[in-house]
């Protein structure tokens, strides 16, 4: 990733973040953390993965609420950020701690065999 688009994806978590912590008022939406931004090269388009505590159900709810929500989002964070397009968003769950948590279960088995 080039140092334009890591600075992009950087600004872009940071006003997500903001955003659906203090200003999006959704009850369906869950405690969420956004974890990574990948734009594209072209910046048309930017995959925003989130983390949601709860059970599959919330998670799933969550992401369909912020995919639901994602014009108010972009229109929002458009009147923020200094930049003369915006990427279109697209929210996507980031199974990357569920699975450090399977591999972490994994080592402990094989601690409690030997």
């Amino acid at each position: 990733m080039s140092n334009r688009l890591a600075r992009v994806a950087s600004e872009l978590q940071k006003e997500l973040s903001q955003l659906i912590l203090y200003e999006l008022k959704d009850p369906r939406i869950g405690f969420i953390t956004i974890t990574k931004v990948e734009p594209t090269a072209d910046l048309q388009f930017a995959k925003v993965f989130v983390s949601v505590l709860g059970d599959k159900k919330k998670q799933k709810e969550s992401i369909d609420c912020l995919n639901r929500a994602k014009g108010y989002i972009h229109k929002t964070v458009t009147g923020r950020m200094r930049m003369r397009a915006l990427p279109a968003f697209s929210f996507h769950f980031d199974k990357t701690i569920e699975e450090q948590i399977r591999i972490e279960e994994l080592f402990d088995k094989i601690k409690q065999q030997d």
